[in-house]
């Protein structure tokens, strides 16, 4: 699906004017408050000194015994009048607002301050002097608390020094210097003040201040324009020309299903600089992207090519292991079953069983080195080998010894294979077997648990030349099995790496012992399955299982287990009755068979086990000649025989009999043969009725 070329809201050219002309006015705002700033403060030292010369100069004119004088009497003195003239020429003369004498009297609102002499203008004196009343001439006013705080602080200043302080009034915004008029034994009588406008400072700032403004604006459009132009000759056309470029090339390849016939159209930029290099570069991608769209194309067909010839060889190899269930529906003397679910697409795990003649059939569990084709290919050779040197009344060593020789004189890969071979002899379960190196089976004789066979193991098929094997025997009695693995059972590893292993193996054939072939071997998967966890499969997980029915003449028809409770009667005896019509058993035998079998069910539940938790089997088989019926119940409760009961006295009436024993009794009088024995921890009952 062609994806849409997104169209950006902001282009790059209006980003970087707007960035550009951000940084110019940051840059000069940040000039014009750094100059205004350098500004205040020179005009503020230069007030300073200036002020600082005044106030020395009218200090050393001061008559201080005279000021005292006028300031106790309250009368001017001559040479208070040459001090008034002295400020007031100053005052004409220079560019100040005030200059004065004052005496801080307290620091409250009234009276606070005795103005004792001011200087002033001949414009003042003509135009302002209802202003001058509180400027000097002896009077008294009421400055502010905080201003008449400072001339306070400045009477305690030592001679010479001085203090500057900003004061706003309804006259302005003055720069006020201070310091104190000392009496010849240096104590403070007065304090002279000199005021100057600051308005002019604030002014000027104003005026500086807009005109960097105005000057930034200007020089803001003027750069902005200059740089929009060097951006859009230098910048923005040659990565606009390699953007439509590298679209074109994308919606043509969105487009074209064949690598081979896209372009890309190269823009040439020119500009000699990082730019013309990264053109290069996409130029070169756009190419090297082509050839790999190529080689990807090619590679994905012969991907596919791979991917089907894999699962041809997949459906070979599956194909020629037995698959078809049951193998032989008209052999009752054995029931088999296998499966095998490789690691990759095809595996090394082969399993194998056939009928070697009439009377035998031969079974085989193999791993073969390694993963993948070659295992495999190797697999075919091992199961075609064995199979074919198994013939009737050979012995199984010999047969190891010679495929051992054949796939020792081929095998340049270094493979080899662990295989176990058992042949059975359907009339009498004997079971012939060889072990090269394989995982020993697990057998279940019948109303037992699964116990691991130990058999001893020979060496590996191709791994040495010379090598001489053995064959065991062990005996099958009717309803015993023989499990069959390969070590990828238990070595299947779950997420925390730990391995499924032998134990859990024999936990789980325990547990579905008593199902259908093909059921326990999907329950066993589906258990290995959970332990897993969704881990990877590294190894092929193979099984296969065989139980041995006996001839003709003794066929184990089917069992059931159950809880030991008397609420299951009912399914018991469903599932006997079930099983002897199948057989086409005569109505009065399956009467007797269904009565003393209810008699047996009840007796175990009521007393096998004294917490009434417990299972009983029921095992049914049915004999061809003479033709009979078999049930075999097997429970692990409480060690009874119910045979060694005395035998009640029926002649008495039931008032006079001891209560107990009629009902095994009964079952005795029905059955043919009642038998009973203690094996293993079980209690095993056993009734047989020919019909």
């Amino acid at each position: 699906m062609k994806k849409e070329t997104k169209k950006y809201k902001r282009p790059l050219r209006r980003k970087m004017l707007i960035g550009c002309a951000l940084f110019c006015a940051l840059s000069c705002f940040a000039a014009g408050i750094f100059g205004a700033v350098i500004y205040s403060n020179g005009m503020f030292d230069r007030y300073e000194a200036y002020i600082t010369g005044l106030l020395h100069y009218i200090n050393d004119e001061i008559d201080t015994e005279d000021l005292i004088t006028c300031i106790e009497t309250g009368e001017e003195s001559e040479k208070f009048a040459v001090l008034q003239d002295t400020l007031d020429s100053i005052k004409e003369n220079y560019e100040i607002d005030y200059v004065y004498i004052v005496q801080p009297l307290n620091t409250n609102e009234t009276d606070n301050m005795m103005n004792v002499i001011a200087g002033v203008t001949e414009y003042e004196l003509k135009y302002e002097a209802d202003t001058l009343a509180h400027l000097g001439q002896l009077t008294g006013d009421s400055y502010s608390p905080d201003v008449a705080a400072l001339y306070l602080e400045a009477m305690d200043l030592k001679a010479g020094e001085i203090s500057f302080f900003q004061n706003e009034t309804e006259y302005g915004h003055d720069y006020t210097g201070i310091t104190p008029v000392k009496d010849p034994a240096g104590n403070s009588i007065a304090v002279l003040a000199v005021d100057i406008s600051i308005d002019d400072i604030y002014s000027v700032l104003i005026n500086y201040v807009v005109m960097i403004f105005i000057g930034t604006a200007v020089l803001i459009v003027i750069f902005l324009n200059v740089i929009y132009r060097w951006l859009a000759k230098k910048v923005i056309i040659p990565i606009s020309k390699i953007q439509t470029a590298a679209e074109k090339f994308v919606s043509d390849s969105h487009n074209q299903s064949d690598p081979a016939l896209l372009e890309y159209a190269d823009p040439h930029i020119s500009s000699e600089d990082e730019i013309e290099s990264l053109s290069s570069s996409l130029s070169t991608l756009t190419s090297d992207l082509k050839n790999y769209m190529k080689n990807l194309v090619k590679q994905t067909r012969e991907k596919e090519r791979i991917g089907t010839e894999l699962a041809l060889a997949t459906k070979i190899q599956a194909d020629m292991l037995p698959s078809i269930f049951p193998p032989f529906p008209n052999r009752k003397e054995f029931d088999i079953f296998a499966s095998m679910n490789p690691a990759k697409e095809v595996g090394g795990d082969f399993y194998d069983f056939f009928m070697v003649d009439e009377n035998h059939l031969a079974v085989v569990m193999a791993d073969v080195s390694g993963k993948g084709i070659p295992a495999a290919l190797f697999m075919v050779i091992g199961k075609t080998l064995i199979k074919d040197h198994t013939g009737p009344n050979v012995s199984l060593g010999d047969v190891f010894t010679e495929v051992n020789s054949v796939l020792c004189a081929s095998n340049n890969e270094g493979l080899f294979i662990t295989a176990f071979e058992g042949v059975l002899d359907i009339n009498t379960g004997e079971f012939r077997y060889v072990n090269a190196g394989h995982e020993p089976p697990f057998m279940c004789k019948s109303g037992a648990d699964y116990e691991k066979y130990k058999v001893k193991a020979g060496f590996v098929l191709a791994g040495m030349e010379g090598m001489k094997y053995k064959e065991g025997v062990l005996e099958l009695n009717p309803g015993d099995r023989i499990f069959l693995f390969t070590d990828g059972v238990t070595e299947a590893e779950n997420n925390e790496h730990e391995l499924y292993g032998e134990n859990r193996l024999l936990n789980i054939l325990n547990k579905t012992k008593a199902m259908p072939l093909d059921k326990m071997l999907d329950s066993i998967r589906k258990d290995i399955d959970t332990f897993a966890d969704g881990a990877e499969q590294f190894d092929d997980i193979t099984m296969l299982c065989l139980e041995y029915h006996g001839t003709h003449d003794d066929i184990i028809a089917e069992e059931i287990t159950v809880q030991a409770d008397i609420g299951n009667q009912g399914a018991v005896t469903a599932f006997i009755e079930n099983q002897l019509e199948k057989a086409d058993c005569p109505l009065k035998a399956q009467m007797n068979l269904s009565v003393a079998a209810d008699e047996i069910f009840s007796n175990i539940a009521y007393y096998a086990y004294p917490d009434k938790k417990g299972d009983v089997t029921v095992r049914l088989a049915i004999k061809a000649s003479p033709a009979a019926a078999e049930i075999t119940f097997i429970d692990s409760g409480v060690q009874f025989d119910p045979l060694s009961l005395p035998e009640p006295d029926v002649s008495l009436s039931a008032e006079e009999r001891e209560i107990g024993g009629l009902g095994i009794f009964m079952v005795k009088k029905m059955m043919d043969e009642v038998s009973y024995e203690y094996k293993n921890g079980k209690n095993i009952l056993n009734i047989s009725k020919r019909f």
